[in-house]
């Protein structure tokens, strides 16, 4: 997906509810990093009258990051952008002092395509491609999970496909559009779709071709625990080669601390199965 060209609506301020214009996620990052509402918005990040803020944040022209609308609403949506934008604020994460530092941290996530101040600078936010946009919920409540385990909580409003996002200004913003798609969801969403084929002639086929891919599908830690869970679940003790196999793609690969970690996994599998092997597999192209 080529998420410079991909259109998103305009709205002429956030009091309106039906769009202005559409316009492609590349021109909303270049009207923020250019600066093209600088005046504006430094009357509002000048101010200490939250409500006067408000008000002022209020007649800015604002955008629905996840796509095109008929009218700013959810059922509304006439074509999903394949992003979706997160916003990060003082008020669920009050230990943050240093916003600047916080969009530092989200510049290193490798999914993410655009990070930036906030209109008010109190505040960042991180626009995402997803791998399943028509799982828009889903995906969020993943990404939720993913965050906090970085210690940042998102505002629980930006599930919503209509959210507004006001065009902010920020000319140190990153900007990667070459982001990777993000392709988590929950758990128990991978175990209601997961194929039921479980046996161990088509695990042990997986295993190999992702041995000989060279594909890392451990990049988290998350993932890995679920992978190494899947095999001891299935394998028990004979598993632990398959782990280390798979693991050796991982650029800080380390011999013994897999071998902990599959330990671990011996002690305490959590319920998890072969499938979910299968699942990161397909995530990752492997059929």
């Amino acid at each position: 997906m080529n998420i410079r060209t991909t259109e998103i609506s305009l709205f002429a301020s956030y009091f309106d509810t039906k769009p202005h214009c559409t316009m492609s996620f590349e021109v909303f990052c270049a009207d923020v990093i250019y600066e093209e509402f600088r005046d504006a918005v430094n009357e509002i990040r000048s101010s200490e009258n939250k409500a006067e803020r408000d008000k002022l944040k209020a007649i800015l022209p604002a955008v629905t990051i996840s796509g095109v609308f008929a009218e700013r609403k959810s059922e509304c949506l006439v074509k999903h952008s394949g992003l979706i934008c997160l916003d990060f604020d003082s008020k669920d994460n009050p230990s943050v002092s240093d916003w600047e530092e916080i969009k530092k941290t989200l510049s290193e996530v490798k999914n993410v395509a655009f990070a930036a101040l906030s209109v008010s600078g109190r505040g960042c936010f991180a626009i995402i491609p997803l791998g399943f946009p028509h799982r828009h919920p889903e995906q969020f409540k993943a990404l939720q999970m993913d965050f906090i385990r970085l210690g940042l909580k998102i505002d629980k409003a930006c599930s919503d496909v209509s959210r507004l996002r006001g065009i902010t200004s920020d000319p140190k913003a990153w900007y990667n559009p070459e982001a990777r798609p993000y392709m988590k969801v929950p758990l128990q969403a991978q175990r209601n779709r997961v194929n039921s084929v479980n046996s161990r002639d088509n695990a042990s086929r997986i295993i190999d071709k992702i041995v000989s891919s060279g594909i890392d599908i451990t990049s988290s830690y998350s993932n890995w625990y679920q992978i190494g869970a899947a095999l001891a679940s299935e394998y028990h003790e004979s598993g632990r080669d398959y782990f280390h196999s798979i693991s050796q793609a991982y650029h800080d690969y380390n011999f013994s601390e897999c071998d902990r970690q599959y330990n671990a996994c011996l002690k305490n599998h959590g319920g998890y199965t072969i499938g979910t092997l299968f699942y990161y597999a397909r995530q990752a192209g492997i059929r």
